[in-house]
């Protein structure tokens, strides 16, 4: 009886430390997911700034950027010189990355043709056609009260 006893503990025995080593796993994993899903969709406060005629506008910038001249981008810019869907800005793996969507005029960051995707810094100076725009950290300044829109 006692023999076996033994024999069955010792036939899960081995066991044991694969129950472990597999629950150490999932907790690992588990404590990956929450830390990525926590610092995924933190991005820095940045804008895009447009100077016309020596007034700023400033575009309030999100994950994602479509920026052109159709009603459905992020950014909308109504200059003849922008395509529809001329460039697409986002925040990558801790960066901001500027992609030209394929425009008639071409995408250029500091005055520099942009081939492919390129990273882009605050103090860059963007030109989607001819539409300067500079990238900047912060929020957009609010309106002032009885300003139009």
């Amino acid at each position: 009886m006692i023999a076996e006893t033994w024999g069955n503990l010792l036939r899960f025995l081995p066991a044991i430390p694969l129950y472990l080593f597999l629950g150490a796993l999932l907790v690992t994993l588990w404590r990956e997911r929450e830390s990525v899903k926590g610092s995924h969709r933190q991005i820095p406060a940045a804008q895009l700034r447009r100077q016309v005629d020596g007034e700023g506008t400033a575009h309030r910038l999100e994950e994602i950027n479509l920026i052109g001249r159709a009603a459905d981008n992020t950014i909308r810019l109504a200059d003849t010189s922008v395509s529809a869907y001329h460039a697409r800005l986002s925040f990558q793996a801790g960066q901001w990355w500027l992609e030209d969507l394929g425009s008639r005029n071409g995408t250029r960051v500091n005055q520099l043709r942009l081939e492919e995707p390129l990273v882009v810094t605050y103090g860059d100076v963007i030109h989607l056609g001819g539409v300067a725009l500079v990238l900047s950290p912060g929020e957009p300044a609010a309106p002032a009260a009885g300003a139009e829109k």
